[in-house]
């Protein structure tokens, strides 16, 4: 599935950025040599990241982003 229209990446693409080693959501970018565009992926990759890092947004107090 994609995840960003404008750079045309995708879920897998992004899992395996993840799965490089410990890193940021600017990190993801930069592996993947993009940056944001329209913004609309940064949501997405943001839940991925904190997805492998293991992070539960309801226990540690973090809000999704919109």
């Amino acid at each position: 599935m994609y995840v960003c229209a404008c750079h045309g990446f995708t879920e897998k693409q992004v899992t395996q950025a993840v799965s490089e080693g410990p890193c940021s959501v600017a990190d993801v970018y930069r592996r993947l040599g993009e940056t944001p565009q329209c913004g609309k992926c940064v949501c997405s990759v943001v839940d991925m990241v904190r997805g492998a890092r293991g992070v539960d947004e309801t226990a540690s107090g973090l809000q999704a982003y919109a």
